[in-house]
């Protein structure tokens, strides 16, 4: 009309493929059995017309219903129960004044145990817990080298695009909380969250799956879950700040790496983790600046990863000092921890024995490599083994180091004699110069 236009035929919706609605059958008893309490059938009826879903068959035991197109995550029974409870009210439901319970005894390790073993310590060391949203925003995760944006699980209807993903870690929503604690001027903190990172699996889904969510017909894809997306278990702890909060006796103390490490190996003591089957390496993730990672040896799985943040994360998070970061893996630290309960001994009735020695070794070489191979080397009489000294500057070439490591050894059933102490002494000494090419230092 505006721009003096003519039809010249009559309107066509082209629709080839038209979505079918997904149709859902409901068994009265199961509404009852899932809620918990008798709802009447007018009611039930009452909350479907409200939401649009069409009642295509009444039976006295049930009805068959048509879903909406639009609403894509009803496509089970449980799913239009829970609807039908929006609508009724959950005010309305009553609670028995009883409650039932079943005792049992199991002589496996008690999960939710050992979650409160890691509380307890970080609590009673000025750690606070904190709860955070299983959804976050899908563009943390985009250009991520560190994630892949395809294995995001993405939210059919998100309430925003702040929350249109699960989080595949743990560590942005940490940090989010970190810069709000920051902005209400909290600049000393320690954090920690037990909580479960979510991934989608590409390869469980078929070129069809990766096209479209739902199959034209209205069903939802056949492929097992398990198949397509993986959720984990993981714990976290995050640390900022000063050590020790400002006063007159104690001068300013920054949280510095070795102190963040420091609580994670205590973490993983107090839970038996079998640390001689761990291996340490330099951390590849890109949001660390620098940091370590624990492996095992047998398969390669990661078990833990800490470190400082690189400044690009802590700049895309608006916090302008730095941050320590430790990722468990939760669900592989309960697997891998010793089943056996802990054997209590006596206490050695003979003295131990203290040995020191001087190395000069590359700046590649790390203490790990050190313990590794001395406890290969000597497994019976060997109890610990320490740094107490790192020098570089005069006497020390360039690109070399001088470390100081002290070697504890014992036998519980003699004394040990000098000519046992060296023969020890020797052996460690010509492993440590023959795997890595370390110099007594004079």
């Amino acid at each position: 009309e505006i721009a003096g236009g003519e039809l010249c035929g009559d309107i066509i919706d082209l629709y080839p493929n038209p979505i079918e609605r997904t149709k859902v059958e409901i068994s009265f008893q199961r509404v009852d059995d899932l809620v918990g309490q008798h709802i009447p059938v007018e009611a039930i009826r009452t909350a479907l017309t409200s939401l649009d879903i069409e009642i295509a068959e009444e039976k006295p035991d049930g009805m068959l219903l048509y879903i909406p197109t639009c609403k894509v995550d009803v496509y089970r029974e449980c799913d239009v129960v829970e609807e039908i409870l929006r609508i009724y009210g959950y005010n309305n439901i009553q609670f028995d004044e009883r409650i039932n319970s079943a005792l049992s005894y199991s002589e496996k390790q008690n999960p939710r145990k050992l979650k409160n073993v890691a509380s307890d310590y970080l609590t009673y060391n000025g750690f606070s817990e904190i709860m955070n949203n299983s959804l976050t925003k899908s563009a943390y995760y985009e250009y991520n080298p560190d994630f892949d944006a395809q294995c995001s699980v993405a939210i059919l209807n998100p309430l925003s695009r702040e929350l249109n993903v699960m989080r595949q870690s743990l560590l942005y929503s940490g940090l989010e909380c970190v810069a709000r604690n920051l902005n209400y001027k909290i600049f000393n903190q320690r954090l920690y969250e037990f909580g479960t990172v979510y991934s989608r699996k590409p390869e469980g889904f078929s070129d069809e799956m990766k096209v479209q969510t739902m199959a034209p017909n209205g069903q939802r894809p056949t492929a097992k879950v398990q198949d397509r997306y993986q959720e984990t278990q993981h714990f976290c702890l995050f640390m900022t700040g000063m050590e020790v909060d400002e006063n007159w006796k104690l001068a300013k103390q920054p949280i510095d790496f070795y102190f963040l490490k420091a609580h994670v190996m205590n973490i993983m003591q107090r839970l038996r983790v079998p640390m001689q089957r761990l291996q340490v390496s330099a951390t590849t993730e890109q949001y660390f600046s620098e940091g370590l990672t624990y492996t095992f040896r047998d398969s390669g799985k990661t078990l833990v990863s800490l470190g400082m943040i690189s400044k690009a994360t802590l700049k895309m998070m608006d916090i302008k000092q730095p941050v320590f970061y430790a990722d468990f893996n939760w669900d592989l630290l309960l697997k891998s921890r010793p089943e056996k309960d802990v054997v209590f001994a006596e206490i050695p009735k003979f003295p131990e024995v203290r040995r020191d020695l001087a190395l000069v070794l590359k700046n590649d070489v790390t203490f790990a490599q050190i313990e590794q191979v001395a406890r290969q080397t000597e497994k019976k009489l060997l109890k610990a083994v320490s740094l107490f000294d790192v020098y570089q500057g005069k006497g020390i070439a360039d690109g070399y180091k001088s470390y100081a490591i002290s070697f504890i050894l014992q036998d519980k059933d003699k004394t040990l004699n000098d000519k046992a102490i060296d023969a020890v002494m020797t052996k460690l000494q010509n492993q440590l110069e023959k795997q890595l090419d370390a110099k007594i230092r004079s």
